[in-house]
C-alpha cells in the first residue's frame, strides 16, 4: 500500500493522529498497471469520514 506523505493526508482533513497502530481503517484503491504488488490508495475511510486522497 503506497500513501502519500503525512502533509498531503492533513490538507484534506485526516490528521496523523488519526493513523495510530492498531486503528481500522479503510482504504480504497486500484494496483499499478505494470504487475508490482503496490496499491495506490484513492481514499480512506477513517472514524466514518472519508478522505479523498486524488
Amino acid at each position: 500500500m503506497i500513501l502519500a506523505p503525512i502533509s498531503r493526508l492533513q490538507a484534506p482533513g485526516l490528521p496523523e493522529s488519526d493513523l495510530t497502530a492498531g486503528k481500522t481503517v479503510i482504504i480504497v484503491g486500484y494496483p499499478h498497471k505494470d504487475g508490482t504488488t503496490e496499491i495506490r490508495a484513492e481514499r480512506i475511510i477513517v472514524d466514518g469520514r472519508t478522505i479523498e486522497l486524488r
